[in-house]
């Protein structure tokens, strides 16, 4: 039996991209190995380099235009900056492509759910739910709970599980009271997260306590989260504006452009609804 291994047991980063410079040295027309190269640049240590990032996603999907994960990732990053209409046309590119490739129905719904497509996004948590798809993204419990889908969301909730000390229900409590004091509860979801650390979990523990300064930036996963029409007073505070600058987002907006949610306060402040 091989010996089990996670993300970060060696540098795999260093590994890949060794790999993808042969890779491209023996043929430069190599869709996939474009649309890593770009993943490689959207986990930069220094930040995203999303200006990188998309063109050599354009790059691989202009060599194969049916190469869905490159479909998948590009529309995972313009979410991420809250191009969220182009983000979804991405996403469901890649669904008429392959309609059983449930990571893009997956992230798809969460798209529709930040642009306030309720009814569609969760139908599409539906079909997934049905098709036995194991992902889930905590933020849409708030947005379950919001459509008054209560067992629906503490179904969802229950898949993230309990720790000794910790119950989900005092994060329930916070999204449906965020108005008491939940500073008690911080600790509890502290020693709850040593040992849980699925992608969104903090973020959504955290922005429901309003524990602000508790999120951390993880480069090796997409961080739409801060974009849920559940979270409006993390984006007026100044926790959100240092989170996305670490990321390099308002600085590709100001070449680019800013989405509709955000609008550019002077030469060098933003601000987002």
């Amino acid at each position: 039996v091989a010996p089990g291994w996670n993300f970060f047991d060696r540098d795999y980063i260093a590994i890949s991209q060794r790999a993808i410079s042969k890779a491209l040295e023996i043929d430069e027309n190599q869709s996939m190995a474009w649309a890593v190269k770009s993943y490689l640049r959207h986990i930069d240590e220094r930040g995203r380099d999303y200006g990188d990032s998309l063109a050599f996603l354009d790059r691989a999907l202009e060599i194969d235009p049916k190469n869905t994960t490159a479909w998948l990732w590009r529309g995972l990053a313009k979410s991420e900056l809250g191009y969220q209409e182009a983000a979804t046309a991405d996403l469901e590119q890649c669904l008429q492509i392959d309609p059983a490739y449930h990571n893009c129905r997956f992230h798809l719904g969460n798209t529709l759910a930040i642009r306030g497509e309720r009814e569609r996004a969760i139908e599409s948590m539906a079909h997934l739910f049905k098709e036995g798809f194991p992902g889930i993204i905590p933020a849409n419990v708030q947005l379950l709970l919001s459509a008054n889908e209560t067992l629906a969301a503490y179904a969802m909730a229950a898949r993230i599980g309990n720790h000794e000390g910790f119950r989900l229900m005092e994060w329930i409590s916070a999204m449906e009271n965020p108005e008491r004091d939940y500073t008690a509860a911080v600790a509890k979801a502290e020693a709850f997260l040593e040992k849980e650390n699925r992608v969104g979990v903090r973020e959504a523990l955290m922005l429901a306590f309003g524990a602000y300064d508790r999120l951390q930036v993880n480069l090796h996963f997409p961080q739409t989260w801060m974009w849920h029409r559940e979270y409006p007073a993390y984006r007026q505070s100044d926790e959100f504006k240092t989170y996305i600058t670490n990321l390099n987002i308002p600085a590709y907006w100001r070449e680019h452009g800013f989405p509709p949610a955000c609008q550019p306060v002077g030469d060098e402040d933003f601000e987002c609804d």
